[in-house]
C-alpha cells in the first residue's frame, strides 16, 4: 500500500495518507486561488479512511457552500478540502506533500475561471465546471480506488508510522 507524507511550511501540522490518490487535478477556480494565494492549485482525492493528521490541531475554515478549508494555525498553509458532498474523500493539496513529484495531475477544473495569463500548456482535459470531480463521477472513481491496493511504497511501510494519530 502507498503511503503519502505531508505538512505545512513550518512543521507543525504533519499528515500521513495510506492508498492510492483517486485522482488529482488543477483546480482554477477563484475560491481556491484565493485561498492558497496562487493562479492555481493541485489538489489529490484520496479515501478519507487512509488520511491520519499528526501534530498540531488545524485550522478550518467552513465555505459558503459547506466545504471546509484546513489549515496550519501557525504558518496559514492551505493543506485540505473536504467537500460536504464526498464526505468518503480528502482532498490534499500536492504543493503540501512531501513530494510532490509523487503525484501528477489528471485534468483541469473550473477553467471558465482561469486566468488569462496563466497557461501549463499541457494536454490534459479541461473543463469549465468541475468535470470529473462531480459527485457521480468521484464515486465512480472511489469505488474503483477503493479495490485498488496492491502498490508499493517508495520507502515507506505501515510500520513507520508509528506516532500518534489526530482528528481532522
Amino acid at each position: 500500500m502507498e503511503i503519502y507524507e505531508g505538512h505545512c511550511l513550518c512543521g507543525e501540522c504533519r499528515y500521513f495518507i495510506r492508498g492510492k490518490p483517486i485522482d488529482a487535478g488543477y483546480c482554477h477556480c477563484n475560491v481556491c486561488r484565493r485561498a492558497c494565494g496562487g493562479p492555481v492549485v493541485v489538489w489529490a482525492t484520496f479515501l478519507r479512511t487512509g488520511f491520519e493528521s499528526l501534530g498540531e490541531p488545524l485550522g478550518e475554515y467552513v465555505t459558503s457552500s459547506g466545504n471546509v478549508r484546513k489549515f496550519c494555525k501557525k504558518c496559514g498553509s492551505s493543506l485540505l478540502l473536504l467537500c460536504v458532498e464526498e464526505p468518503t474523500t480528502i482532498d490534499v493539496n500536492v504543493a503540501s506533500l512531501v513530494d510532490p513529484q509523487s503525484v501528477s495531475p489528471d485534468y483541469h477544473i473550473w477553467c471558465q475561471s482561469q486566468l488569462s495569463w496563466f497557461d501549463t500548456r499541457d494536454s490534459l482535459p479541461r473543463f469549465g465546471d468541475r468535470g470529473p470531480d462531480s459527485a457521480r463521477g468521484r464515486a465512480m472513481a472511489c469505488a474503483i480506488s477503493a479495490k485498488d491496493t496492491n502498490q508499493t511504497p517508495k520507502g515507506k511501510s505501515d510500520s513507520s508510522l508509528s506516532e500518534p494519530v489526530g482528528k481532522l
